[in-house]
């Protein structure tokens, strides 16, 4: 088995899919703090931004449906996730 879910997103969509994933990682409490806080810069900005999402915008843009960006979010809440993106049959 190549993957365990595949997500045919509208081009040029990535940014709406990843903000919505993150909105619901970060509301669910599943991000890893001590990394944040080592690795990173800004990011109570960053979560104060991700508080609301629009998710009819989000929706139309990636071509994607709430329930499944919400499955995505839930497998990227388990350990080990390896996250693979591409575009294009080159």
């Amino acid at each position: 088995q190549l993957s365990d879910l595949h997500i045919p997103l509208k081009i040029g969509s990535d940014a709406a899919l990843f903000r919505a994933i993150n909105h619901l990682l970060i509301k669910n409490n599943h991000y890893d703090t001590d990394f944040i806080n080592k690795y990173t810069n800004l990011f109570p900005d960053y979560k104060n931004s991700l508080e609301t999402i629009d998710w009819e915008l989000t929706i139309r843009d990636t071509g994607i449906s709430r329930s499944e960006i919400e499955k995505v979010a839930e497998i990227l809440e388990l350990e080990y996730v390896f996250l693979i993106t591409a575009s294009g049959n080159s």
